[in-house]
């Protein structure tokens, strides 16, 4: 669903005055998980709706949330304090290690989850899903998948194939990573990835079946940022948000006006951006409410 008119304004509650909305607390970042959602506004405050059967949206409290990532039905955040992650724990996937130093890079999947502190990447949750974490060379984004992680470091994009079901070999083909000159983003998903690459400007995929399309990518004039959700992937080029691939809840379906984009996120089946004054829009499955903004943090003015 998506809330867009002139007078009316994301900014969080507790920190609208009596002139309004507080100008500097707009939304940054969202962050679109498996059924449910999540925002990071400028001075840090997360919010979270959607799908809550198992505590993914109950955020703890946080002063400064500077990184966040919504899995498959638990989210994970670093605030000025600490890392944190909340929701399923089944397999020690809401557990954040003990010693992890200036965490950089977050990334939250179903079982497992993954960050990037001083010693490089580290990984937490089912042990068969992280598999043996290889060696890089100054990584700076890690992202997780149901079969396969991957990271872009100093060297390009690498990914390792966990084989949790014991199959014996990368069947999808979701370690095996297209060639890439010069790669500079980097979107995971359960079974297919997508890369941007600067010279020339284009977006990579690969992994998966390709059932729907979601590794066939459109033309697309200048992409300067990538998202992968279950089965489609979107970007942002000149032209504005451009989706392919599955669109059965209209996930892949561009709402128009959405202004300049400055977050993008692909979750199960839904895709969520925010624009450059703090708006954000929604759309694809909302059967738990992931598409639909909660009104606790829409101001009128």
């Amino acid at each position: 669903m998506s809330y867009r008119n002139n007078k009316i304004l994301l900014c969080v509650v507790t920190l609208v005055t009596l002139w309004g909305c507080e100008p500097v607390n707009r939304i940054q970042e969202v962050s679109a998980g498996g059924m449910h959602t999540c925002t990071r506004s400028s001075l840090g405050v997360t919010t979270c709706w959607g799908n809550n059967d198992l505590g993914q949206i109950d955020a703890p409290t946080l002063i400064g949330t500077s990184l966040l990532a919504a899995g498959g039905s638990n989210t994970c955040a670093m605030d000025s304090q600490a890392a944190s992650c909340w929701g399923l724990n089944s397999t020690g996937q809401s557990d954040i290690p003990e010693g992890l130093s200036n965490l950089t890079a977050i990334s939250a999947e179903e079982t497992h989850a993954c960050g990037i502190d001083d010693s490089g990447v580290v990984c937490w949750g089912a042990a068969n899903q992280i598999g043996a974490i290889p060696s890089f060379d100054n990584p700076v984004v890690v992202g997780v998948g149901a079969t396969h992680n991957c990271v872009l470091d100093a060297e390009g994009v690498s990914c390792w194939f966990t084989d949790p079901n014991e199959l014996g070999f990368d069947f999808l083909g979701v370690a095996v990573v297209p060639f890439l000159l010069n790669p500079i983003q980097l979107a995971v998903g359960p079974f297919h990835s997508c890369a941007i690459d600067a010279i020339p400007a284009a977006v990579s995929c690969w992994g998966g079946f390709n059932t729907f399309g979601e590794n066939t990518v459109p033309d697309l004039s200048n992409p300067s940022k990538v998202s992968v959700g279950y089965e489609h992937s979107c970007a942002v080029d000149d032209t504005g948000v451009v989706c392919w691939g599955d669109s059965t809840y209209g996930q892949a379906d561009v709402p128009a006006d959405l202004g300049t984009i400055i977050s993008l996120s692909a979750g199960g089946y839904h895709t969520c951006v925010v624009d450059s004054v703090g708006l954000i829009s929604c759309w694809g499955r909302d059967d738990s409410g992931q598409s639909t903004v909660p009104e606790a943090i829409i101001i009128t003015l």
